[in-house]
């Protein structure tokens, strides 16, 4: 469960960083509906306490925390390469 839903949730976070509230709680709902079949409660129990346990952020959280991470590895060099047929080298 976890590869098939936090790998589309993480997928293209810069693309989702700037999305409206309400499809943010859209994506939200798909994170606790899967936090849900994990632990096998029903719709009406709380979520909070199982994306605690899971260690799993909020969407909003998430994309942040990407973003964040993503942005420290490109400043400390830290990331990947990227290719050499791409990079464009200027005299």
């Amino acid at each position: 469960m976890l590869s098939l839903v936090l790998t589309r949730l993480d997928h293209c976070n810069t693309v989702l960083a700037g999305l409206p509230a309400y499809q943010l709680d859209r994506l939200q709902s798909v994170n606790n509906a899967a936090a849900r079949m994990i632990y096998r409660t029903s719709r009406c129990d709380h979520v909070m306490s199982l994306l605690k346990e899971l260690h799993w952020l909020r969407v909003p959280e998430r994309i942040e925390f990407k973003l964040c991470a993503l942005v420290y590895k490109c400043m400390n060099g830290s990331g990947s390469e990227p290719p050499t047929s791409v990079t464009v080298y200027r005299e």
